[in-house]
């Protein structure tokens, strides 16, 4: 079996040949030895009969070994890079292994001169891992890169502006935050460009609010078979190219009748319980389809295998001023939400919905543009349900006789969210 010193030189040898190259044979790594002559270690004759305080020896290696540490009768602390370091007592540990530039020995007067073999090639575990110590540069001068218990690279990403250098930064989990800069435009400014923003413009679903991770998206760009709920009552809902905002299509629902009802709904599996969104995008036809509606409701419910949870909202167009809006309140109620927002005639409106479902409350509703906080109201319960589902659907009534007929509302996105702020 190879003694300390043999298992070393092997190492730096083979090391060394690695190094070169990558992959080589052993005909090879002693053909570039003998071609190269490397210096692969270093000895140092040590007089311990001499104090020393931190004494610089300017050896650059990746080991520190001492052959006969018997030989010496006072400690030898040993410093590596800076003279601050902390000091590792070489006669008790025999060897050292990290990366050095430098290194300083402290040592009381005593007797005996060590041996002391400076290797500068990389280490190599018992089982071939190298042994590293990875460095940076900084103002000249080397400075380790940490890692985390596990081995993982701790890293502090920076970016070089004007001269300066800006931090990359991240979430709390640390993912990273992407912001995407055209360095100049046609009018020669530098427009930032979130990924949000980027979906957008590629004519994503999402353009009207972008927050929250998506569980459900449709543009109606396919069929109606992933709703649940697809109740006409005595009209229609299809799927047509008569309109469109963000792909080619849109869904039309008709109601035909006075008095009738259309509803379309989805019922998706069980989420990991956070805020929730619901955001739906959709106009009028035609000028006087509002004219015909008596009310608009948008739900969005859990049931947690106890209870159904509701958070409903309750719309009731005015073509001549400002819409009604309320909310579902914990006793089942309708609640008026204060607003003077009006929605124009034939234009497309967005309306986003968010609850609070893990503390039961709702978040806020969110129309146009307008902001309507209702974090302060309670969820209403239902009442008993034991399946475990997340609800949401769009409920259009038409008014009663003598209201005209024949009134069409186009949906253009149906979204539900999850992780919302």
């Amino acid at each position: 079996m190879a003694n300390g010193l043999e298992a070393l030189v092997a190492g730096g040898l083979l090391g060394y040949a690695l190094g070169k190259e990558g992959k080589t044979t052993e005909a090879q790594a002693i053909k570039d030895l003998r071609a190269d002559k490397p210096s692969l270690f270093q000895i140092i004759q040590l007089n311990v009969s001499e104090a020393r305080d931190r004494m610089p020896f300017p050896f650059a290696g990746y080991t520190i070994t001492v052959q006969n540490p018997e030989a010496s009768s006072v400690p030898i602390y040993v410093r590596i890079n800076e003279p601050e370091a902390e000091a590792v007592d070489i006669i008790r540990n025999r060897k050292l292994r990290a990366p050095f530039y430098q290194f300083f020995i402290t040592n009381a007067a005593g007797t005996g001169v060590l041996t002391i073999i400076i290797s500068k090639t990389p280490v190599f575990d018992p089982i071939g891992d190298l042994s590293a110590l990875m460095h940076g540069v900084s103002s000249g001068l080397p400075v380790p890169i940490a890692v985390d218990a596990s081995g993982n690279m701790l890293a502090l990403i920076q970016g070089a502006y004007n001269g300066a250098f800006k931090t990359i930064a991240v979430d709390s989990k640390g993912r990273m935050l992407t912001v995407i800069t055209d360095p100049e435009d046609v009018l020669g400014v530098a427009p930032q460009l979130g990924l949000s923003s980027l979906a957008a413009r590629l004519r994503g679903i999402i353009q009207q609010y972008r927050t929250g991770d998506i569980l459900f998206a449709d543009d109606f760009s396919g069929s109606l078979a992933k709703y649940s709920w697809v109740k006409p009552g005595n009209g229609l809902i299809k799927i047509t190219n008569e309109a469109s905002l963000a792909g080619d299509f849109c869904c039309e629902i008709w109601l035909d009748n006075p008095d009738d009802e259309a509803l379309l709904g989805s019922q998706i599996n069980y989420p990991i319980l956070s805020k929730l969104g619901l955001e739906i995008c959709w106009r009028p036809a035609t000028s006087n389809s509002d004219a015909k509606i008596a009310e608009v409701q948008f739900y969005l419910y859990i049931a947690d295998g106890s209870s159904a949870w509701h958070a409903a909202i309750r719309y009731i167009p005015n073509p001549n001023g400002a819409a009604t809006w309320y909310f579902r309140n914990s006793g089942g109620s309708w609640e008026l939400i204060p607003s003077t927002l009006r929605l124009s005639v034939l234009a497309p409106h967005a309306l986003k919905l968010i609850a609070d479902f893990p503390n039961y409350k709702y978040s806020k509703l969110k129309v146009d543009g307008a902001e309507y906080d209702l974090s302060s109201k309670d969820l209403y319960r239902y009442g008993a349900d034991d399946n475990r589902w997340l609800c949401s659907y769009i409920d259009i009534y038409g008014k009663p006789d003598p209201a005209p007929l024949f009134s069409i509302y186009q949906l253009f996105s149906y979204i539900i969210t999850q992780n919302e702020p």
